[in-house]
C-alpha cells in the first residue's frame, strides 16, 4: 500500500494535466512511445518548477540578511 500511495499522486497528474487516459495511436508501440514521451513532458515541467523555486529561496534568503 505505501508503494501505491506514492504513486497515486503522479498518476492522477499524468491523467488529468496530460490526457494519459486515452491512447492518441493505434498499436502497442506508438502507445508506449507517447508514454514515455508524457513522462519525460511532467518531469521537465517539475525540473522547471524547482529551479524556479530554488531561485526565489535563494533570492528571499540573500534579501533577509
Amino acid at each position: 500500500m505505501k508503494r501505491r500511495n506514492g504513486i497515486e499522486g503522479t498518476q492522477s497528474e499524468l491523467v488529468r494535466a496530460y490526457g494519459l487516459r486515452q491512447a492518441r495511436y493505434r498499436g502497442k508501440a506508438k502507445v508506449r512511445l507517447q508514454n514515455y514521451f508524457i513522462g519525460a513532458a511532467c518531469n521537465i515541467r517539475r525540473l522547471f518548477r524547482r529551479i524556479a523555486w530554488e531561485s526565489s529561496v535563494a533570492a528571499s534568503g540573500s534579501m533577509t540578511c
